[in-house]
């Protein structure tokens, strides 16, 4: 039976499996309930791709983010013998890695620490003390915000997410903020993305309308060659491929840009809680969500 929190719990402790997207929209939740006085302390371990998610936490110095396997883990634990825990399970549509089931059970032991995450999942295995069911039709915003209010938590609207800001990304390609595209081909599901003819076709199209428009295109280190490749069947000099830079400025670069053109991804998200006006093409996935985080985006799908 789903229990009420009891006040004040000193902390919060949840897992991220390293999506950017998930990461942002789970941090503007957990700045909020910071904010209202419900936790003193707000830890996130990380099972992976913890430099970029540190990267968004720049102007959230209140949030603590660790990777799981370490000596803060064992802190956590400690505290949790002394100060009420409160372990918020994130969603996921799969099974619950195995890790993160032991882990959430561990931090939640103590009669004053409590279990917070969603039903209706795939995984009906692992029980909450405190529980909503996962609404697909809902925003995954709006979901973080029903549980919150289910634990007792009084949260107000969701402030807008602040970006650390680093002009040298700009200055390093004499790059003026808004008059610039970025363009983020690439997702961690290869299938999103189109073929690289398909791109090149695209942006040859966006150059010749906008003759004097620069274009920046985003990367992994690992993309970089496909990058190259792009701009090589483009043949267009005015395409800067800052694939592999570091993602403090990739961040930068996405949030002053005039436009972002890429594929359902990460950076994506990033766009889109930024509001920088974009265009999304939709292959093998139609980002329903992204119109109702960004009013200053448009979805396309490829044909």
């Amino acid at each position: 039976m789903d229990q009420k929190i009891k006040k004040p719990s000193c902390q919060l402790v949840t897992f991220s499996y390293g999506a950017v997207g998930e990461y942002l929209l789970t941090s503007v939740f957990l700045t909020e309930v910071w904010r209202a006085g419900e936790v003193e302390r707000v830890i996130v371990f990380a099972t992976r791709n913890r430099e970029a998610l540190k990267a968004l936490s720049e102007k959230y110095p209140y949030i603590q983010l660790y990777p799981l396997i370490s000596f803060h883990f064992l802190m956590a634990l400690w505290r949790s013998f002394f100060v009420g825990t409160l372990v918020f399970v994130p969603m996921t549509f799969g099974l619950l890695p195995t890790h993160i089931k032991i882990a959430a059970r561990i931090l939640s032991l103590k009669k004053k620490s409590l279990r917070l995450g969603f039903t209706g999942l795939r995984d009906r295995s692992y029980t909450y003390d405190v529980s909503v069911p996962y609404d697909t039709r809902a925003l995954f915003l709006e979901n973080l915000f029903s549980l919150g209010k289910k634990a007792g938590f009084k949260l107000s609207c969701p402030a807008p997410f602040h970006f650390s800001r680093h002009p040298e990304a700009l200055w390093r390609f004499a790059l003026i903020e808004n008059t610039y595209l970025v363009f983020a081909p690439f997702a961690s599901n290869p299938k999103r993305s189109l073929p690289k003819k398909r791109w090149a076709d695209i942006l040859s199209v966006i150059l010749r309308e906008y003759p004097e428009l620069p274009v920046v295109l985003v990367g992994s280190p690992q993309e970089r060659t496909e990058a190259e490749h792009i701009i090589f069947l483009l043949g267009n000099v005015r395409v800067f491929n800052t694939a592999g830079l570091s993602f403090p400025h990739i961040i930068t670069l996405i949030t002053q840009a005039k436009l972002f053109l890429g594929v359902d991804s990460g950076l994506t998200h990033v766009a889109a809680v930024a509001h920088t006006p974009s265009v999304v093409v939709g292959n093998l996935s139609h980002p329903t969500w992204l119109p109702r985080y960004n009013p200053n985006a448009a979805i396309i799908a490829d044909r």
